[in-house]
């Protein structure tokens, strides 16, 4: 049975599974949609509204870090995103929770606002990425209410932005900490979840290349995204989850 992942294209959340199935070059079919539009789907598959959703050989798995955790079984040893040393598999494990709940909640936060009066085209051309013909027409019309929907049910404004931005700056302070003494990944020498999570949840500030859709180039933002994205692409977390994306994120088109 093929594998099937529904996914939101430009989600970072979604981008982790992807990067998780590619990684280990298994086969799939990505079922895309655009925000709101996936909601029908996701209930119905999942009964619940997240992306992405796994489907593999009958088991439906919601969720970017369950569907890694469901991905181990198809791993050699080496390629295990998840230590088997309990102290340092809960290490990763807490680390990746951080970021799922916190940088991946403000890093979209932050995008979504800034990016909210980029003119329709643009937007459409970002979110619309391999979705059905007809929800990139529905969406042509539709895109300012669902965005007034968006901001209301992700709690978008200045003052949670900002908020946001402070918390993002704290994970920042930690994962500097972490990578001052040299090493290559998070947690030493070995290439985990929380790397993988790191590099992706930190997608909208770093807009890298080897994203499984294209972003903006970073030219193509606002100004103020511009100083904002700059300042943490330089720091030492921002050139480690750009480092990622350039080494270790395989490319495989025949899996589009």
């Amino acid at each position: 049975m093929t594998i099937r992942l529904l996914t939101i294209p430009i989600s970072h959340y979604c981008e982790k599974a992807r990067w998780g199935l590619e990684r280990l070059g298994l086969a799939y079919h990505e079922e895309a949609h655009i925000q709101g539009f996936h909601y029908w789907r996701t209930w119905r598959l999942s009964r619940q509204l997240l992306v992405p959703v796994l489907i593999d050989n009958g088991a439906t798995i919601s969720g970017s870090a369950s569907i890694l955790r469901h991905l181990e079984r198809y791993a050699r040893p080496q390629d295990k995103l998840y230590p088997d040393s309990p102290p340092l598999r809960a290490r990763v494990e807490e680390l990746e929770g951080w970021f799922d709940n916190v940088l991946g909640v403000e890093s979209r936060r932050w995008f979504y606002f800034q990016y909210r009066r980029q003119p329709v085209s643009a937007i459409l051309r970002l979110i619309a990425q391999r979705v059905p013909a007809h929800e990139r027409l529905l969406a042509r019309w539709l895109l300012r209410p669902m965005q007034a929907f968006a901001r209301k049910r992700l709690n978008i404004s200045l003052r949670t932005v900002e908020t946001g931005l402070e918390q993002v700056g704290q994970i920042l302070a930690h994962t500097d900490a972490l990578l001052a003494d040299g090493r290559p990944y998070l947690l030493g020498d070995r290439f985990t979840a929380a790397d993988l999570g790191f590099a992706c949840l930190m997608a909208p500030f770093t807009l890298p290349r080897r994203y499984g859709v294209r972003l903006p180039g970073p030219e193509e933002l606002p100004a103020a995204m511009q100083t904002t994205a700059r300042s943490i692409c330089q720091s030492l977390s921002g050139q480690h989850a750009i480092r990622l994306f350039e080494e270790e994120r395989p490319v495989l088109p025949s899996c589009r």
